[in-house]
């Protein structure tokens, strides 16, 4: 069985030495309309994970007790404005962040003041610094979450510090919930939803794909993979998640979820 590994240590800059827009499947995701996302994640292959995720991060709030939700690459806002309107609690802090600028204008722009999530452009690879300017002052218990395969999506080499700026800004009494695209359904992700899209990866030829590792190639460079259970642990502890802070990984339905403890300031880490 083949792993995408990538060792991540604290004291590497790599990551941050990448022009994260002139990678392929950046690219794609900077430069695509609101409206064909929208379009493409609601026409029916992955409505029963939207309602699965919504009330798993419901579930999470609940338990942990947890004032404040940030969804890291938000889209168009179906998740985070679904638990938002579920939980309908003013003390529940909701935030979306998403690189596009055109997302967070969608997001905006539908919301209204319907809800009281709030938007903004980031960096996933600098949230700590962005919570520590943007965020007034709180005593916080946060959710911080990336889903529907949205960490897959980033470039392989940003995705270790992602996670642990995802970790850091969740704090030590904070968890945070990771989901994948579920690689036993990868097969048929590729007819029923990738195929029916090609504005979000590209042409593919479908013979020609990686169904051993159950990863997605385009055309354009665009990539996906789609992990089982054991993958995602091994990547996470790859990253250097210690094995004690990753809570539960599990398969629900269409993706595989994963939760994290968080965690303290990374010392001497460069942002």
């Amino acid at each position: 069985m083949s792993v995408e590994r990538l060792e991540y240590n604290k004291k590497s800059t790599s990551y941050n030495d990448l022009s994260v827009e002139e990678d392929p499947e950046q690219k794609i995701w900077i430069g695509l309309s609101a409206y064909a996302w929208e379009t493409s994640i609601t026409d029916g292959f992955f409505s029963s994970l939207y309602g699965d995720t919504v009330w798993y991060l419901r579930r999470l709030i609940d338990e942990y007790r947890l004032n404040m939700i940030m969804e890291v690459g938000c889209g168009t806002g179906q998740i985070i404005e679904s638990v938002s309107a579920m939980i309908n609690d003013s003390n529940l802090e909701c935030l979306g962040l998403d690189i596009n600028p055109e997302f967070i204008d969608h997001c905006k722009n539908a919301s209204q003041g319907k809800t009281s999530v709030q938007y903004f452009v980031a960096d996933a690879t600098k949230l700590e610094a962005w919570t520590s300017v943007m965020l007034p002052k709180r005593k916080r218990q946060s959710l911080v979450c990336c889903v529907n395969n949205t960490l897959s999506i980033m470039p392989e080499e940003i995705r270790p510090a992602c996670v642990h700026q995802m970790r850091t800004v969740a704090g030590r009494n904070g968890i945070v919930f990771l989901s994948y695209w579920n690689g036993a359904k990868f097969r048929q992700g590729l007819i029923h939803y990738y195929k029916k899209n090609p504005q979000l990866c590209g042409d593919f030829d479908l013979a020609a794909q990686d169904f051993d590792r159950r990863k997605l190639l385009t055309d354009s460079g665009y990539t996906s993979h789609w992990p089982y259970e054991n993958e995602v642990e091994q990547m996470l502890r790859c990253y250097g998640i210690p094995v004690r802070d990753i809570l539960e990984v599990k398969t629900v339905g269409k993706g595989v979820f994963c939760v994290l403890r968080g965690a303290g300031p990374i010392p001497h880490a460069r942002l």
